[in-house]
């Protein structure tokens, strides 16, 4: 008969001891520390070389799950890389570990803040350290018009932009009559402008980079001498587009309806597309392409008809800036071409245009611009005889400067001096130079 002691019953009570009293000396034992990260791995977090930065991380937390620097880092390399979803996910790895730091809360505070998530980041980086310049930039950046209305977006609110502006227009034409040409008399006009405009937008739909918005707008300019040219606006678009950190590609199929004092109106539908590849750091190139067609109602005292016209433009040019945002300018090449039914206007021209902005001052940022165009008109319905004998040639110079002043994170006041020069080779009717002094004033709400 077998025995107590060699049942199978005792020996499976004595493996089950062993086995406990083995697991509790393990645990008494003193953890493991984590394994130091490699030198080379900060040096190419730092020096913008984060993908083989994210290599090395991944093979570091495979082998040790448990190692908070490793997750904490890799959240940080994401966010370098635009990716803050990514980065939300790595940082919160971290943070399941145990890692509580002002570098953490100032990582997840920007990984919130790309996605658009404006309180959860302001939780965070209220807990980062002050002195941070990172997270200061990063407050600053949500404290911007555009940020905002992205965020708003991101939530599916309507978001609004009013512009307010006034403006002095000094208008001086060369005058000559078809029989006597005077040279060098000059007539001109003088008149006060006020501009009202608004502006809302919502999102529709997105997803990932993906997104539809719809975008409406209303503008009003009135002249206080020259009531004809007095337009009225509406505008009604879809903007489709896909933006991530290397590239944009946007469509923006719009309606358009103008309207003028004297009864005329024209209807306009467009269909701009454009995109936008980010070379480096702080260069990107852009290109564009518009197709419009106008349909205008000319009702005037001697003048009551309708003409349409196809029109085509083309741009492209590369934008800059530094790394701490202060500069940024910008140099596009333009190409249009009008094509027009009836007796009308048909052209094609070139065009240059270069812009700059410094920010001198955190709420005072210095403007401005100058642009070239050269058209060459292919018809011409003018009264001149002149007109007959020669295409039409103009050569247009435009002058910008401007200082815009933010008052209020969501309020900005622009005041600015403009000055376009046109020269043609029929001066009878075609020279002119104009100059403009106004002031605008812009909120987002």
């Amino acid at each position: 008969m077998e025995s107590v002691s060699d049942s199978p019953a005792r020996r499976a009570i004595v493996v089950c001891l062993w086995l406990l009293s083995a697991a509790s000396l393990r645990a008494g034992e003193p953890a493991k520390p984590p394994s130091p990260i490699p030198r080379s791995v900060l040096s190419d977090i730092s020096g913008r070389r984060e993908t083989r930065a994210i290599k090395a991380l991944f093979e570091i937390v495979r082998k040790e799950p448990a190692n908070k620097a490793a997750w904490f880092l890799l959240g940080a390399a994401y966010n370098r890389l635009g990716l803050h979803a990514r980065a939300e996910q790595y940082l919160g790895r971290a943070a399941a570990l145990g890692a509580d730091s002002p570098g953490l809360h100032r990582e997840m505070g920007i990984a919130l803040a790309g996605q658009k998530k404006a309180d959860e980041a302001r939780q965070h980086l209220d807990l980062a350290d002050p002195r941070d310049p990172l997270a200061a930039r990063t407050r600053a950046f949500m404290a911007r018009p555009a940020w905002r209305r992205a965020a708003r977006e991101s939530e599916g609110k309507w978001g609004f932009h009013l512009t307010l502006g006034t403006a002095y227009n000094d208008n001086v034409t060369l005058r000559a009559d078809e029989a006597i040409r005077v040279p060098g008399e000059r007539a001109g006009t003088r008149a006060m402008g006020l501009t009202v405009g608004l502006r809302a937008e919502r999102r529709l739909w997105r997803e990932g980079a993906d997104r539809v918005r719809a975008v409406f707008g209303f503008g009003h300019t009135r002249y206080d001498d020259l009531h004809e040219f007095s337009p009225t606006d509406l505008t009604a678009g879809l903007e489709l587009s896909r933006r991530t950190p290397d590239y944009a590609v946007w469509a923006l199929p719009v309606i358009r309806q103008s309207y003028t004092h004297d009864e005329s109106y024209c209807t306009s539908l467009a269909l701009p597309l454009g995109g936008e590849v980010r070379l480096a750091s702080c260069c990107a190139l852009g290109a564009g392409y518009t197709l419009r067609w106008d349909d205008y109602h000319f009702r005037e005292a001697l003048r009551d008809e309708r003409l349409d016209g196809l029109h085509h433009r083309l741009a492209m040019g590369p934008r800059f800036w530094t790394a701490d945002g202060r500069l940024g300018c910008r140099t596009v090449v333009t190409y249009d071409r009008n094509h027009a039914a009836g007796d009308s206007m048909r052209y094609r021209a070139w065009g240059t245009e270069v812009g700059a902005n410094y920010r001198v001052h955190p709420r005072v940022t210095l403007l401005g611009s100058w642009s070239y165009r050269k058209p060459r008109y292919l018809h011409d319905n003018v009264r001149s005889p002149a007109a007959a004998l020669e295409p039409r040639r103009d050569t247009t110079h435009t002058f910008y400067v401007g200082v815009a002043w933010r008052m209020q994170e969501n309020q900005r006041a622009v005041l600015y001096y403009s000055r376009q020069t046109n020269h043609s080779n029929i001066p009878a009717f075609y020279e002119y130079d104009q100059n403009a002094v106004g002031v605008s004033y812009h909120i987002a709400f």
